[in-house]
């Protein structure tokens, strides 16, 4: 599994293709309050100059290393990247981004019963809470849990994790999101899993560039 455009361009130093430029992720960190002020600095960890921000507490902590683990490595970008980069800065906006995230093209495609059944592949996104998670309900998700997008899938599905991050059961459908389910949806989504709650289901929103990211992801599915 790769790690999205965005992650991968700021990891890099250089403006993904949606557009999401370092200045702007710290600017949803101001926004939010999660940061008092923000710099570019060098980060010894990363070995490269990263985006910082400065807390009230007069910490500093580098956005690569607190908010993007595990996804540093540059590869070409896949059709869904677009719409997850959406989803993963709403979610950053909103202080609920996930511990891991990451999108891929390699999976064999589960949903194919026909004579290519097992030949194929499908586009996936997956991304991680763990139990260390802010703001997870440890009574209700010890251990966090996972959202799954998957194309030809038409929703978005779930699951509790458990011990060592195995899933307690098979990923169920969000009634409530749709494939291209507007990323304010999928923080509303992530807000009552992180609690402990049902999702919510009478969600209709639809990211605002759905069209552009079906066609693409219908071009693919048609090279594959």
């Amino acid at each position: 599994m790769t790690p999205t455009a965005t992650a991968r361009a700021i990891a890099a130093g250089s403006t993904p293709a949606s557009g999401i430029t370092d200045e702007q992720v710290l600017t949803q960190l101001l926004t939010v309050g999660a940061a008092a002020t923000a710099v570019l600095e060098f980060c010894p960890t990363q070995q490269r100059t990263t985006a910082h921000a400065l807390h009230t507490d007069g910490t500093q902590s580098c956005i690569d290393c607190t908010h993007r683990p595990e996804r540093s490595a540059m590869t070409d970008s896949l059709p869904h990247d677009l719409y997850i980069d959406a989803v993963l800065a709403a979610l950053l906006a909103a202080g609920m981004e996930p511990t891991a995230a990451g999108t891929s093209d390699t999976e064999i495609n589960r949903y194919e019963g026909g004579p290519d059944a097992g030949c194929t592949t499908q586009l996936q996104a997956l991304l991680t809470w763990d139990g260390d998670a802010p703001g997870l309900n440890t009574l209700k998700r010890e251990d966090g849990f996972i959202l799954l997008w998957e194309h030809p899938a038409e929703q978005w599905q779930w699951a509790p994790r458990g011990q060592h991050g195995v899933l307690n059961r098979e990923p169920e459908f969000l009634a409530g999101l749709s494939r291209w389910a507007s990323p304010h949806d999928v923080v509303t989504v992530v807000r009552e899993l992180l609690a402990g709650r049902p999702a919510p289901e009478d969600l209709r929103d639809r990211w605002h560039q759905h069209t552009a990211a079906q066609t693409a992801v219908d071009t693919w599915a048609v090279q594959e």
